[in-house]
């Protein structure tokens, strides 16, 4: 009796002892897969100023002031085909101005008359998305996180709309506006800025109907007839407007 009293506590002693090695294993793959997804998130560069609050400060410190001298290029990427110039407005003579953003360690920016998603480590082009008239946005683009109506998006603005890519493929989300783009009357250069569900559209030196000039060597800037800025809201599902209004009165 004694004796098999003493084998079932010694299979349960063993339970106890697997029981507790499960436990410890769970919680070192899941601290470990913590410490991943933490230094992944400080890896990215989600929007053209890294967050909402504006900081452009990143956590990373491999690059400080005792090696910064000593950085050389790893890879490059063209923003014009091999034949491009720079002398006037075309898709293939932009000059860009652009912050690439970064989010689960994809590259995603405008480039002339595309907008791309890119290695970061090699440069190597994941996909690219084409625009059969006009430029993407000189500025950048905005990431929008994937809910339960959408998957993870792209965004830009190009001429008087704002066009919304699936971030995976690169093509056009049908979701989005008409076609995934959704009309806004005015043109802007800047980068939408996503918060929760609303996109929203900084203002605009030009009106409906007026003259927009895209910006090249001769006019770094842009141009076109001054008018009264309009920011927009746009639900970022949809496509659809949330509001609008006029930093300036009208004449009357």
């Amino acid at each position: 009796m004694r004796f098999s009293t003493g084998i079932r506590a010694s299979k349960e002693r063993s339970r106890r002892t697997r029981r507790v090695t499960a436990t410890l294993v769970a919680m070192a793959l899941a601290a470990t897969s913590a410490l991943a997804q933490e230094r992944s998130a400080a890896a990215d560069w989600p929007t053209y100023n890294r967050d909402l609050a504006g900081t452009r400060y990143s956590p990373l410190d491999q690059i400080d002031t005792s090696n910064v001298a000593s950085l050389e290029e790893v890879w490059s990427y063209r923003f014009h085909p091999d034949d491009g110039f720079i002398e006037g407005p075309s898709p293939a003579e932009l000059f860009q101005q652009v912050t690439p953003i970064v989010v689960d360690g994809v590259m995603y920016l405008a480039s002339g008359n595309r907008v791309v998603a890119l290695r970061p480590e090699t440069g190597e082009e994941l996909w690219r998305h084409e625009l059969s008239e006009g430029l993407a946005s000189f500025r950048g683009v905005a990431y929008g996180p994937a809910t339960d109506a959408h998957e993870a998006r792209i965004y830009f603005t190009s001429l008087s709309k704002v066009i919304a890519l699936q971030a995976a493929t690169g093509e056009r989300d049908p979701a989005f506006g008409d076609g995934g783009e959704a009309a806004v009357r005015i043109p802007y250069t800047g980068v939408p800025v996503v918060y929760n569900d609303t996109l929203i559209l900084g203002s605009s030196a030009f009106g409906p109907g007026q003259r927009h000039i895209a910006p090249h060597l001769n006019q770094p800037r842009g141009g076109g007839e001054p008018a009264r800025a309009w920011p927009r809201a746009l639900d970022a599902t949809t496509g659809a407007l949330r509001w609008e209004f006029p930093t300036l009165p009208t004449e009357s």
